[in-house]
């Protein structure tokens, strides 16, 4: 089963994170270990994301995604850039 992982861009914002040229990671925990993680930038309306993957126990892959991200309805929400 893939499993999917969740940013709250919300709470980036809350911590100030939000603004052109921040630089950071987020991880998740289970049981109080590390089960993934993730490198954070942003510009003044991107984030970009890198992290390492591992289909299936093979070779781990690097991988970069953007997101626009945007406010709709008094909160930061993630759009898709194509």
């Amino acid at each position: 089963m893939e499993a999917c992982r969740a940013i709250d861009v919300n709470w980036l914002h809350r911590e100030g994170c939000l603004f052109a040229g921040w630089t950071g990671g987020w991880q998740w925990t289970r049981d109080g270990e590390k089960v993934a993680s993730i490198n954070l930038r942003t510009s003044a309306d991107r984030l970009y994301l890198t992290y390492l993957v591992r289909i299936g126990g093979g070779d781990s892959e690097d991988l970069a995604e953007t997101v626009r991200i945007g406010f709709s309805s008094g909160r930061f929400q993630f759009h898709a850039v194509p």
